[in-house]
Formats: C-alpha cells, sequence, structure tokens
C-alpha cells in the first residue's frame, strides 16, 4: 500500500530485483491468508510501516536516522506487548548511577527498604522499550543469529537515545563504524518479525532473510 504522506523525494531504484520464493511455494489458501493478515496488520500499524519503508527507501537517509526510525517502528509495534520485568544492563549508566546510590544508603536503612530501593533502581518494567523489543525478538529469535541477544539491543537502544537526545549521558552505545551492521540487522529483524506475523512459512522466510 503506498504511503500517500510522500515525506521524502529521493529513493532508491531496485531494476535488478529477483524473487527468494515461487508461486508454487503457497497454496492458495496460503496467499489469501497472508494478502488478509497484511491487510489487518497495515491497518493497525500503518504510521509504524510507513515509516520503516520510507527509512528502508530513502537513499539519502544517514545511519543515525535510519537506526532512529527502525527503534521507532519497533517501540510502536511492540506497544501492546509486556516483556519481563528484570534487572538493568550492567554496563549501562543507570546501573553504575543505581549502584552508587545503593553503596550510599546501605547504612541508614533496613534490609527490606534497601531491597524495595534495589528494585526500583535496577529492575526494568516490562513495559519499557528494551523488554518489548526483547519479546520481539523471542518470536522470531529462531531466525536470527546469536549475535542479536541482550547486550546489541542495551547498545542499539541506547544508541538510539542519545541519537534523539544527544544530551544523553551514555557510555554503553555503538561506535559510528558499527552502525552499518547494526542497520542491516535492525532490517533483517524487523523483517522476519513482519514475514511472521502475517502468515508466512519459516522455510519461506529462511529464503528471504539472511545474515
Amino acid at each position: 500500500m503506498i504511503n500517500k504522506k510522500e515525506s521524502f523525494k529521493f529513493i532508491n531504484e531496485y531494476p535488478d530485483l529477483c524473487s527468494y520464493t515461487e508461486l508454487k511455494d503457497f497454496t492458495q489458501s496460503d496467499i489469501h491468508s497472508i494478502f488478509d493478515k497484511w491487510t489487518s496488520f497495515y491497518k493497525a500499524q500503518s504510521d509504524a510501516i510507513n515509516t520503516y519503508y520510507e527509512t528502508l527507501s530513502n537513499q539519502y537517509l544517514p545511519p543515525s536516522s535510519q537506526i532512529r526510525n527502525y527503534i521507532s517502528f519497533i517501540d510502536s509495534v511492540t506497544k501492546s506487548m509486556k516483556g519481563k520485568n528484570a534487572i538493568i544492563h550492567k554496563e549501562s549508566r543507570r546501573y553504575k548511577w543505581a549502584q552508587m546510590i545503593l553503596e550510599k544508603t546501605v547504612s541508614c536503612l533496613s534490609k527490606s527498604e534497601q531491597k524495595q530501593l534495589e528494585q526500583a533502581l535496577l529492575y526494568s518494567k516490562g513495559t519499557q522499550l528494551k523488554p518489548r523489543f526483547e519479546k520481539l525478538i523471542e518470536e522470531v529469535k529462531d531466525l536470527l543469529p546469536n549475535s542479536v541477544n541482550s547486550d546489541f539491543i542495551e547498545k542499539i537502544i541506547n544508541t538510539r537515545n542519545v541519537i534523539t537526545h544527544p544530551n544523553t549521558n551514555e557510555d554503553y552505545i555503538l561506535n559510528n563504524n558499527e552502525y552499518e551492521d547494526a542497520i542491516y540487522k535492525l532490517t533483517q529483524i524487523i523483517r522476519s518479525f513482519l514475514l511472521r506475523r502475517i502468515g508466512v512459512n519459516n522455510s519461506e522466510i529462511k529464503k528471504i532473510i539472511a545474515f
């Protein structure tokens, strides 16, 4: 479906497109089901999907903007998901700050109060972006390499935050020379998720998605 917003002028052209699958790979019932699910999903997530395809096609968009937009897609499509409450990443600045606070308060709080403070400072809620991103990854982990893990998710989210808010004080982020590989992984994660959501079989997804 064409996005009528036309928010960019320059798009990549693909003169040598090849098909990864053939018509015989799908039954008539498969095709009807896939198109029905795609139509329903597009209606529910049109803004996120438009952002993804605009970003994918715009040849003049810098890597930082691509990362920001792909994470925005993931943020949007996982709004209804809830991940696990889990301890924050030990390399993040938030973890180091929380540990400093806990060390300073250990002498003036009871054990139960210390435990409550630890839960508040060191654990992320399942509704936050990282647990939701991890929930999405769970859906397609059989299609992804081992390098798409908690460390990757933490770094890519922190990087998006620094890109969006330049004054963010965070050290555990991607280096500029890691952007290209991260962007490729994000596009393949999103493609895997979209194909899985509309009911394409694993064998066909693996013909399309390559790492």
